[in-house]
């Protein structure tokens, strides 16, 4: 009788087993187009994702290349001023000697 049950229940569980992975494979061929189209969304993803870092990094090139060309137009720009100061010295200075030769120009009108 303990003979006859172990048999009973061995052939149970090798029915529930050879169920389970009867559902198992029937569950797996169910939902096979959704794995495939759920891996294929996630590759198709990481594409975009790469994508978006290399315009990462080319806007970050385009940045600093920007940057640079600010660096240059500003110190170009205080040189310009530097040189226009230095123009308006010398144009006061011209203005100074003009003033007195027109008042010596004057001066030598009056005495004729």
């Amino acid at each position: 009788m303990i003979l006859a049950s172990f048999f009973l229940l061995r052939g149970c569980a090798k029915s529930d087993i050879e169920e389970l992975q009867a559902a198992k494979a029937d569950f797996s061929q169910q939902h096979k187009d959704e794995v495939q189209a759920f891996m294929q969304k996630a590759v198709d993803q990481q594409s975009e994702v790469d994508k978006l870092y290399e315009k990462i990094s080319q806007l970050q090139s385009e940045l600093r290349k920007t940057n640079t060309d600010l660096d240059l137009a500003n110190k170009m720009a205080k040189e310009l001023r530097t040189s226009l100061a230095g123009m308006n010295t010398e144009n006061e200075e011209l203005i100074k000697v003009w003033r007195s030769c027109a008042q010596e120009l004057s001066i030598l009108q009056q005495q004729r």
